[in-house]
């Protein structure tokens, strides 16, 4: 697998077009067009998505080789260093990009988003119900 292809692999696309479709979905019902604005957020959204992905393949290089050796990590494709890389900037990314939507926007993602995303690779995946209600705050933030 090139390089390219494993990193496109890494922020799983299709989880970043349902974080985009999300944010279509919420300016719908929400009957709000500022299509600036929606851009922005889809944006700043799929950022974080793709940081968590990539942050989410790191910390699960171990159960990832047993499990899913097919993955960019385990399959030796992508660094493991690589894909940290990738998911900090990522992260500062989508933390930048939040100040050009607004203050809420930014105060949301530096200090509740990113940290419960962050949480969640670390110490709560595992976690029954307490992990799905972290996933699940993750994405009702969105709306």
């Amino acid at each position: 697998m090139t390089s390219l292809l494993a990193f496109f692999k890494l922020l799983r696309p299709l989880n970043l077009f349902l974080s985009v479709l999300s944010v279509l979905v919420s300016a719908s019902i929400l009957h709000y067009w500022n299509g600036a604005v929606i851009l922005k957020t889809a944006v700043t959204m799929a950022a974080l998505n793709a940081a968590a992905n990539a942050f989410n393949d790191y910390r699960d290089f171990e159960s990832d080789k047993i499990n899913r050796a097919d993955r960019p990590l385990p399959s030796g494709s992508l660094s493991r260093k690589s894909a940290l890389i990738i998911a900090i900037l990522l992260f500062l990314c989508g933390i930048i990009l939040s100040t050009f939507i607004n203050f809420p926007s930014f105060v949301i993602v530096t200090l509740i988003s990113t940290p419960l995303m962050m949480l969640y690779s670390i110490r709560l995946k595992g976690t029954p119900l307490i992990g799905n209600l972290v996933v699940a705050a993750i994405l009702g933030l969105a709306f």
